[in-house]
């Protein structure tokens, strides 16, 4: 016996959804992690900012902290 078309669709959809789902899990995951690192970073910037003595700490600290937002951006880049 032929397998009706339509039928084939609407048993294939419930499939479908839970694959679109998960993906969309998948990329609010990665999405939360990647404004988690944000914050970490930008954190750790101000809390070394703060006790800087002189210019020079302050500008190592924020040629430190750019550094790593490039690495960052690379990997988002490249991931």
């Amino acid at each position: 016996m032929a397998t009706n078309p339509v039928d084939s669709t609407r048993s294939a959809m419930p499939d479908a959804q839970r694959e679109f789902l998960e993906a969309c899990e998948q990329a609010n995951r990665a999405w939360l992690a990647r404004v988690k690192s944000e914050v970490d970073l930008w954190s750790e910037l101000a809390r070394k900012l703060s006790t800087t003595r002189s210019a020079r700490e302050a500008l190592d600290a924020y040629q430190t902290c750019m550094a790593e937002r490039i690495q960052m951006a690379a990997g988002a880049i490249i991931g």
